[in-house]
């Protein structure tokens, strides 16, 4: 679920607003001199691009690719006891499709759960059909969410029982 959420965020931005004064540093290469010191005044509405940080380069090698493995996780040494740790050089800081931090989605956990709830219950009654392998999904926006425009061509049908 964590990857066509990436890929796909529901919601594209969040705005913030900056509690102080922030100093930021240039970005390198950028337009600003790198000795210039950039301030953001307290109170200022701050933009965050969620489609877009979730599809930088910076924070996910190939980000336009559907790598489901990104997400998988390994014991970080082969004792049982060990703690789990990402497979991937990945940010998966970078993943923000609920925003992150004090003002995320108080939804965010039970949204995840009850997705997983929803997809085990269709895999287990129905049946997928991929959509045809020409089918490019076309993100279509409509205010602060996101949905396929058009819909998905996909055939869905009943389990038949043995």
């Amino acid at each position: 679920l964590k990857k066509p959420l990436r890929l796909y965020p529901p919601a594209v931005s969040t705005t913030r607003s900056a509690e102080r004064d922030l100093e930021l540093p240039a970005v390198p290469g950028g337009p600003i001199d790198p000795d210039t010191k950039v301030v953001v005044p307290k109170g200022t509405y701050l933009y965050v691009p969620i489609w877009a940080v979730q599809r930088d380069a910076k924070h996910f090698a190939s980000p336009t690719e559907f790598q489901p493995e990104r997400w998988a996780q390994r014991r970080n040494n082969n004792d049982s006891n060990s703690s789990w740790e990402p497979r991937s050089d990945a940010n998966h800081k970078a993943w923000i499709p609920f925003s992150a931090g004090a003002r995320a989605c108080p939804g965010h956990r039970f949204a995840m759960q009850e997705m997983t709830t929803i997809l085990t219950t269709l895999l287990l009654l129905l049946t997928f059909e991929a959509p045809p392998d020409d089918y490019v999904l076309e993100p279509h926006r409509d205010g602060f969410i996101q949905s396929p425009k058009g819909g998905i061509p996909m055939k869905i049908r009943k389990h038949v029982s043995s």
